[in-house]
C-alpha cells in the first residue's frame, strides 16, 4: 500500500496571525505606492514637449469651459483649456480635451490685419470636412476677425491630425490653401491618448513671423485671437451644414441654445468668445532696493518674439504684496513706442543714474516702494501677461510659481534680480530670476559679485593717448593695466590667424609704432588673386568680474579701391571688429566700415558691460572679389582695464589670454574653401584653433568676498569638453570604423567653425558604424542636469532597415546600456535640437556615444551634429564648492555595443532654421526629484521587512506536524 504523507502546517499563533493580516493590508499599497513615487516625473524641462500633456508651467492657460454644461476633465467634455506660449519664432498651441472618430476641434486663429467676421470664407481649397460642411452663416464676436483655422481631427484608431486652413474667398467661390501638417508622429505635433479614441490634449507649434512668408501664420497686430469649438465632420441627416456642440473656449451659458447645432448662430450675442494672447513682452531685469539712494532702481522690459512690438497697449503695474497680499499701488502708461525683435526697454527712477534709460515716469528718486513681498507686471488691458514676485510671494497672478528670494535688504549696490539666460520664461520666478549683476538695456550677465557701479559725479580713470614709443605700446594709466598680450606685433605669438585664403600677417610695410604692424586683407602690391576671403586674427580675454572700466583701443590704417561706406553690408567688402564667444559665435560687432585713409587713426570702444565674461576680439577684412580691394594695417591694440583704488592688483590678468600660440609669419596656413559672397554676420573663416583656446578659462584670483547675504544662485557647469567640436580630436573619441566619424566644417550649425559628421554623405555605402563618444562625470549634489545638442539628419535615397542615427547613454563603469535618446530613420535636412534630462543619473559616469549606422543596402544614412551641451545646475548645498569643469580622463573604457536596438519613445526635436539665440534654458524646480528619493528611501525599508515577516511567517510554520 502506498502511504502518502502530507506536510501539515499548524496555525500560527495569534500574535504571528495579527501581524500576518497587518502585512497583508499594508504590502499591496506599499507596492503601489513604490510604482507611483518611482514614475513620478523628474523635474520637468525648461521648453515644452509635444506630447499631449500640457503639463509644462511654460504654457500660459488663456481660457477654460468653466461655467459651460460640463468643466470636468475627460470623457464626455472635449474641450476644457487653450493654451499659448511664444518661444522664439514659435508660436505653441494647446487645446486641453477630447475627441472621437467624426468630430473635429477647430481653432480659429485671428493674427492679421484683416480677416474675416463670419464664416463666409471659401471652401474650393480641399479644407477638412468639418471646415468644408461648416454653417457660413455663422457670426463671430465682434472685433475677433480670424485668419486662419487649425483643425484637428481623428480616425478613430489612435490617430490624429491637424491642418492649417488660411482663411480667403467667400463661400462658393474659391477658397484659401490648406496645409495638412501631419500627425502626431511629426516633430511639431503631440497627442496624449487616454483610452481608445479618446485624448487629453493636443498640441502644436507654428512658425510665425510678421509678414508670414514662408512659415506658418502671418502675425502683424498688437496680440493674437484665438477662439476654439467642436464640430461634426458631416451634417446629419436632414442637415445641410454640420452640428457645432456646446464645446468652446470660453463657456457655453446653460441654457443658451442659439450658440451650437446646424443653424444660424450668432456668437456676438451668446456667452462663448475669443481669448487672448499678448505674451510678448517679459520683465527682464529688475533693481530694487539701493544701499543709500534708490536712484539707481530700474526695471527692463523684453521683446521676446521675432517682430516688432509696439508697447501702447501694454501697462507695468507695481505691486505691494506685503502679507501675501496684491494692491498695485502704480500703473505706468508705456508710450507709442516700438521695440524690435529681441530689444530692451528700460523703466527708472533717474535718467541721470541709469545707463540706457527710455522712461523716468516719477518725478521721485524712488521708482518702487520699499517693501516685501512686491512685484512687478506687465499687463495688456487688463490681462497681466508676465510678472514676477520677490521677497516672497505676491497674490495672483502677481507671482508665478514661487517668489524669487532674497528679499530686497540682502542685494548690494550694482546688483539686482534678472532672467539668466537672458529673456527666457519658464513661468517659474525662483529658476527664471536670481541675483545678478545688473545690466540695463543690455543682455543679462552671469556675473553674480563685485558689481561695480560708478557714484554720481565720479570719473573712471582712462587710458589718455600719448606719442608712440617705437617698440612698444603706450603704457596704461595708474590704476590700470592691458589685458591684450603683442598688441603692437613686435613679436610673434598671442594671437591666432585665421585659416584663410589670403591670411592676415606681419608687415612692415606701415607701422604706428615699433618696427611693425598687422595686415589684413588683400592689397594689390602683394601679390595675391583678387578673391573672397576673410583675414583676420584673434586673442581669447577675460575681463575680470572685479574691474571698473575696460576700453579696447587700436589704431588703424584702413584701405579700399572701393567706394568707402560707413555701414557697409555683411556682403561686401568690410574692415570690422567683433566679439565673439569662446565658441566662435558673435557676441557684439564693435566696428564695421570701409574706409580709405591717409593716415594713422585711433578707435576706442568701451566693454565695461562685458566684465566677467571671457570672448575673442576679433579683428577682420572681407573681400568680395569685385575686382576692388580692400585691406587695413593694424597696431598697438590694448584692452585696458581699470581697477577701484581698493583692488586695483586683486585680479592679474588671467593666462588663458597668452595662451594660444599663431603659425610663424613664414608659414601659410592650408586654405579652406572659399567663403561665398553671402556670408552672414557671423564670419565663416575656419581658424586652426587650439585646443588651448577652447577650454574653460582658468579661475580667477580670489577677490573680496561679496557680503555673505548675497544668495545668488549657484551657476550651471557645463561637462562636455569641445561639445561645439571646434577643436579638432580633442574630448571625443573616435571609433575606428570603415566611415569613421569626422570634424568637418562643411555643415555648421549657427556659422560655426566646426560640427561633427557621422554616417555616410558621398562616399560607397558600406556596412559600417561611425561613431563617436566621451566620459562624462555627472556630479551628485545638484538637482538639475541637462543634455542638449544640435543634429542635422540625411538620408540618400531610401535607407535600408539597420539604417539609424542614434545618441545612446551608457554607464562608464560597466559597460551596461542607460538609454536611447535619439534614435530614427530621417532626412530633415535641417537643424533639429533636443533636449533631455539627466538629473536621475546624478553621481554616475556615463558615457555619451553618437553614432550613424549604415547595413550597407539601399539609400546611405549620416546626420552632422554639433553644440552638445551637459550642463548641471543648482548645487545643492553638500558642503562642497561648486566643480570647475574639466577634460575628462582619458582613461580605460569599456567595449561599447554598438548593434542597433530598437529606438525608445524619441526625446524631443525642434527644428530650426534660424541663429542660435544663444540663450540656454534653465532647469525647473527639484521638488518631484527629492520627492521622488525621499518616498524610495521611505518604501523600499517598509516593502522588505513587510515581505520578510511574511516570510518569517511561513518558515515557522513550515515542517511543524500534528502532535
Amino acid at each position: 500500500m502506498r502511504t502518502e504523507r502530507r506536510r501539515l502546517r499548524t496555525d500560527p499563533a495569534p500574535e504571528q496571525a495579527q501581524a500576518i493580516r497587518w502585512g497583508r493590508r499594508l504590502l499591496i499599497p506599499l507596492l503601489w505606492a513604490l510604482v507611483l513615487v518611482l514614475t513620478l516625473p523628474g523635474s520637468a524641462a525648461a521648453e515644452i514637449a509635444l506630447d499631449g500633456n500640457l503639463t509644462e508651467p511654460d504654457w500660459q492657460l488663456l481660457g477654460t469651459s468653466q461655467g459651460g454644461p460640463d468643466s470636468s476633465f475627460g470623457t464626455g467634455n472635449e474641450i476644457n483649456g487653450l493654451y499659448a506660449k511664444i518661444v522664439g519664432d514659435s508660436l505653441y498651441l494647446g487645446v486641453a480635451g477630447a475627441i472621437q472618430s467624426g468630430n473635429r476641434i477647430l481653432l480659429f486663429i485671428d493674427s492679421r490685419s484683416g480677416g474675416y467676421p463670419n464664416t463666409d470664407f471659401g471652401r474650393d481649397g480641399s479644407p477638412p470636412p468639418a471646415i468644408q460642411n461648416l454653417n457660413p452663416n455663422i457670426l463671430f464676436d465682434a472685433g475677433f476677425l480670424p485668419d486662419y483655422v487649425l483643425a484637428i481631427g481623428t480616425d478613430g484608431l489612435g490617430n490624429y491630425f491637424w491642418d492649417l486652413y488660411t482663411l480667403s474667398g467667400s463661400f462658393g467661390s474659391g477658397g484659401g490653401p490648406n496645409t495638412p501638417l501631419g500627425n502626431q508622429t511629426a516633430g511639431n505635433l503631440g497627442a496624449n491618448p487616454a483610452s481608445g479614441n479618446q485624448t487629453r490634449g493636443f498640441e502644436a507649434r507654428l512658425n510665425y513671423s510678421q509678414t508670414g512668408v514662408g512659415v506658418h501664420l502671418a502675425f502683424d497686430q498688437p496680440a493674437i485671437q484665438l477662439f476654439a469649438m467642436l464640430v461634426r465632420d458631416y451634417p446629419d441627416i436632414g442637415d445641410t451644414y454640420s452640428t457645432v456642440s456646446n464645446q468652446f473656449i470660453t463657456h457655453a451659458n446653460a441654457g443658451e441654445v442659439f450658440d451650437y447645432g446646424s443653424g444660424i448662430l450668432n456668437f456676438d450675442l451668446l456667452a462663448p468668445g475669443p481669448v487672448t494672447f499678448a505674451n510678448l513682452l517679459v520683465v527682464n531685469e529688475v533693481a530694487y532696493f539701493q544701499p543709500g539712494p534708490d536712484d539707481t532702481e530700474f526695471i527692463e522690459l523684453k521683446n521676446i518674439t521675432n517682430r516688432d512690438v509696439n508697447l501702447d497697449p501694454y501697462t507695468v503695474q507695481l505691486v505691494d504684496g506685503t502679507g501675501g497680499g496684491a494692491i498695485v499701488y502704480q500703473t505706468i502708461d508705456l508710450p507709442n513706442v516700438t521695440l524690435g525683435p529681441g530689444q530692451y526697454y528700460v523703466i527708472c527712477a533717474s535718467q541721470a543714474d541709469v545707463p540706457n534709460c527710455d522712461l523716468d515716469p516719477t518725478t521721485q528718486d524712488d521708482l518702487m516702494v520699499n517693501v516685501v513681498p512686491a512685484a512687478v507686471a506687465v499687463a495688456y488691458g487688463v490681462n497681466v501677461v508676465d510678472a514676477v514676485s520677490f521677497g516672497g510671494n505676491s497674490a495672483p497672478p502677481y507671482t508665478e510659481g514661487t517668489g524669487i528670494q532674497p528679499a530686497a535688504a540682502q542685494l548690494v549696490a550694482g546688483s539686482g534680480i534678472s532672467r539668466y539666460p537672458d529673456g527666457v520664461d519658464i513661468n517659474r520666478n525662483s529658476i527664471d530670476f536670481s541675483v545678478r549683476c545688473t545690466t540695463p538695456g543690455q543682455a543679462n550677465t552671469d556675473a553674480s559679485s563685485n558689481c561695480i557701479t560708478l557714484p554720481p559725479g565720479q570719473t573712471a580713470p582712462t587710458a589718455t593717448p600719448t606719442s608712440p614709443t617705437p617698440g612698444a605700446t603706450p603704457s596704461p594709466p595708474e590704476g590700470c593695466v592691458n589685458i591684450l598680450v603683442n598688441g603692437d606685433f613686435e613679436r610673434d605669438g598671442s594671437w591666432i590667424f585665421g585659416r584663410d585664403p589670403i591670411p592676415a600677417q606681419y608687415s612692415g610695410a606701415q607701422k604706428h609704432g615699433g618696427l611693425r604692424s598687422m595686415q589684413l586683407g588683400n592689397p594689390r602690391d602683394v601679390g595675391t588673386q583678387d578673391r573672397v576671403s576673410y583675414s583676420s586674427i584673434r586673442q581669447l580675454v577675460r575681463i575680470p568680474g572685479n574691474a571698473l572700466t575696460a576700453e579696447l583701443r587700436w589704431w588703424h590704417l584702413y584701405k579700399t579701391e572701393e567706394a568707402t561706406d560707413d555701414n557697409p553690408t555683411a556682403q561686401s567688402d568690410r574692415q570690422e571688429v567683433i566679439l565673439l564667444t569662446p565658441h566662435g559665435r558673435t557676441l557684439r560687432i564693435l566696428h564695421r566700415v570701409r574706409h580709405n585713409e591717409s593716415g594713422w587713426g585711433e578707435e576706442v570702444k568701451d566693454l565695461t558691460a562685458y566684465r566677467g565674461q571671457s570672448f575673442y576680439v576679433y579683428f577682420n577684412v572681407f573681400n568680395d572679389s569685385n575686382s576692388s580691394r580692400t585691406w587695413m594695417y593694424l597696431d598697438d591694440v590694448s584692452l585696458i582695464v581699470c581697477y577701484p583704488e581698493a583692488t586695483a592688483t586683486s585680479e592679474p590678468p588671467s593666462s588663458a589670454m597668452a595662451a594660444p600660440q599663431p603659425p610663424a609669419p613664414t608659414e601659410t596656413p592650408s586654405p579652406t574653401p572659399s567663403p561665398t559672397a553671402t556670408s552672414t554676420e557671423t564670419p565663416t573663416e575656419t581658424p586652426e584653433t587650439p585646443a588651448a583656446a577652447l577650454l574653460p578659462p582658468p579661475l580667477e584670483t580670489p577677490t573680496p568676498a561679496a557680503p555673505a547675504s548675497v544668495l545668488a544662485l549657484e551657476p550651471c557647469v557645463e561637462l562636455v569638453n569641445n561639445g561645439g567640436f571646434e577643436a579638432t580630436g580633442v574630448g571625443w573619441r573616435i571609433m575606428p570604423s570603415e566611415r569613421p566619424a569626422v570634424f568637418t566644417g562643411e555643415r555648421t550649425f549657427n556659422n560655426s567653425r566646426q560640427a561633427l559628421r557621422l554616417g555616410i554623405v558621398d562616399l560607397e555605402n558600406v556596412r559600417s558604424v561611425s561613431a563617436a563618444d566621451q566620459a562624462v562625470e555627472l556630479p551628485a549634489h545638484v538637482s538639475d542636469i541637462f543634455l542638449e545638442f544640435r543634429y542635422f539628419p540625411m538620408v540618400d535615397g531610401d535607407p535600408g532597415p539597420g539604417d539609424l542615427q542614434y545618441v545612446d547613454l551608457y554607464d562608464e563603469a560597466t559597460g551596461q546600456f542607460i538609454d536611447r535618446i535619439l534614435g530614427e530613420q530621417s532626412d530633415a535636412r535641417s537643424w533639429l535640437q533636443v533636449k533631455h534630462e539627466l538629473t536621475p543619473l546624478a553621481g554616475r559616469t556615463i558615457r555619451l556615444l553618437l553614432a550613424v549606422n549604415n547595413d550597407g543596402m539601399a539609400g546611405r544614412t549620416a546626420m552632422y551634429v554639433d553644440d552638445v551641451s551637459i550642463r548641471a545646475c543648482n548645487y545643492e548645498d553638500e558642503g562642497a564648492a561648486t566643480p570647475t569643469p574639466e577634460a575628462p580622463a582619458a582613461a580605460a573604457t569599456p567595449d561599447v555595443n554598438l548593434v542597433t536596438a530598437p529606438a525608445p519613445a524619441q526625446a524631443q526635436e525642434i527644428p530650426t532654421d534660424t541663429a542660435d539665440q544663444n540663450e540656454e534654458t534653465p532647469s525647473t524646480s527639484s521638488w518631484l526629484q527629492r520627492l521622488r528619493r525621499v518616498g524610495i528611501m521611505v518604501a523600499i525599508p517598509v516593502v522588505i521587512v513587510v515581505i520578510l515577516l511574511l516570510l518569517g511567517n511561513r518558515r515557522s510554520g513550515q515542517g511543524q506536524r500534528p502532535s
